[in-house]
């Protein structure tokens, strides 16, 4: 209960801190996110795109958020990750780690060990639209991962997907939910992209468990 209180009062200070990280957005951002509010807002249905969520303070609270015991698929994902990542780098034989949408790459830590563990992670590259977000998360894994040539791409993968690295011995990771954000054009979209930028080592993703019963 104390940990439930706790994490609740986190997320109040972070929301109370929204608006100033909203203004220490770059001037550029802004505009983006003033263009793409004036276009969804003119659109029938409205839509807006899921990218701003984790803007400014966005990353901050979907972080303290996927702690809270209500939200379940962070846990089964990273309880996939715990019983199989060393399955994952056996299976896989690749080098190099790319993760889309990777924010602070907290469930990716645990498979990235493991192929650090098997002295099999040589790059990993980070791609994400926050930027504020993916400085942090690059200093503390370059920090965690000392031989390995760990780099951040801010970008949307929506829109581009120029900075991710060619060559071969890639596998590429887009965990979490972000995919249901997207509608069904835009699936199909993003992953005719994923197959022009191929090969990959290995075509497989960790899904959500839905069924109640396999919640942890």
């Amino acid at each position: 209960m104390t940990d439930m209180h706790t994490r609740r009062a986190e997320l109040e200070s972070a929301m109370t801190l929204a608006t100033k990280k909203l203004v220490a957005l770059k001037s550029e951002v802004l505009a983006a996110l003033a263009k793409d509010v004036r276009e969804g807002l003119g659109c029938r249905p409205k839509s807006l795109p899921s990218r701003w969520l984790y803007e400014g303070a966005g990353s901050e609270l979907f972080e303290l958020i996927t702690g809270l015991s209500e939200y379940y698929p962070s846990r089964v994902e990273r309880a996939i990750l715990v019983e199989h990542s060393r399955e994952i780098v056996l299976m896989s034989g690749a080098s190099k780690i790319i993760e889309l949408g990777s924010g602070m790459s907290e469930k990716t830590r645990l498979l990235l060990d493991s192929f650090y563990e098997f002295d099999r992670l040589d790059a990993f590259t980070a791609m994400d639209a926050a930027d504020q977000t993916l400085r942090v998360s690059i200093r503390e894994l370059t920090m965690r991962y000392p031989r390995t040539a760990v780099s951040g791409v801010v970008a949307d993968f929506n829109e581009d997907l120029s900075g991710m690295p060619a060559g071969p011995g890639r596998l590429l990771m887009f965990l979490g939910g972000t995919v249901g954000n997207l509608g069904t054009w835009e699936r199909s979209r993003l992953l005719a992209h994923f197959a022009e930028q191929g090969p990959w080592s290995l075509g497989r993703c960790v899904r959500r468990f839905a069924r109640s019963d396999r919640r942890l």
